[in-house]
């Protein structure tokens, strides 16, 4: 006994809608028909019928028969839905390796490198575009390269973004003075770093919801990672350093 709507579900999964199904099958069923015999066959209305062939005509499913004024139509052999869905197969097949393609250079961490004041200037502004910024900055460093009108229109962007610089810096004199300036209250939580935290090269570290930047004031470059994983590396690295240190108190 036929089970149709076994049938109708099998041909949703091949990628027929629930209307091209029902019309396939009732053209099987029909043999040659007219749309009004169709429509009543697949139990559908007449107007959404004409949209359903139409599409399975679009599919090769169905072929129209002019016989004088008389549109006929008929289903294809139903060994023809095993050839469309070969065709599938291989068109899939030809698709994965551009797909693998796209997918590689997602997965590939994005550096670019950025010399020069100017070029460091806009590294800056992009980093300030934040909600929350993180750094571990040389900020005796910054300040004789760039100044306080840099800095001041770096807390201006930081404020429009009603943005959060978190900052782990050495604790020193002239920074504390740095730190202290009005323009910078409300927006910036300071930690100093232990005293027995040392490097051998003063490069300051940034990072914000999808940028690692890496800063050398020294040589005026900035190294900017796009990538997920050194992102929560990162992230890790500096929460440990924040634990440890103390906690900057006007």
């Amino acid at each position: 006994m036929l089970n149709k709507p076994r049938l109708i579900e099998q041909l949703e999964i091949f990628g027929l809608a629930n209307k091209e199904a029902r019309a396939f099958i009732a053209c099987l069923e029909l043999g040659t028909a007219k749309m009004t015999d169709i429509a009543r066959q697949a139990d559908l209305k007449r107007p959404t019928t004409y949209l359903v062939i139409e599409d399975l005509e679009k599919k090769n499913l169905i072929s129209r028969i002019q016989k004088g004024k008389i549109d006929y139509y008929k289903a294809v052999a139903p060994q023809t839905l095993l050839e469309v869905e070969l065709e599938k197969t291989h068109m899939i097949k030809e698709l994965i390796p551009s797909l693998c393609d796209i997918s590689e250079q997602r997965d590939k961490a994005n550096i670019t490198l950025f010399e020069g004041k100017e070029q460091l200037s806009r590294v800056h502004e992009l980093l300030f575009r934040s909600k929350d910024l993180f750094s571990l900055v040389y900020l005796d460093e910054y300040w004789k390269l760039f100044g306080e009108e840099h800095n001041r229109h770096l807390y201006e962007i930081l404020k429009r973004h009603g943005g959060l610089s978190h900052l782990l810096l050495p604790k020193t004199k002239k920074i504390i003075e740095y730190i202290e300036r009005k323009y910078r209250n409300g927006m910036q939580e300071i930690r100093f770093l232990p005293s027995d935290f040392k490097t051998e090269n003063r490069v300051s570290i940034a990072f914000n919801e999808s940028l690692v930047v890496f800063i050398s004031y020294g040589s005026i470059t900035a190294t900017v990672i796009e990538d997920k994983d050194i992102l929560a590396f990162q992230k890790q690295m500096w929460q440990h350093l924040w634990n440890q240190s103390v906690p900057y108190e006007a």
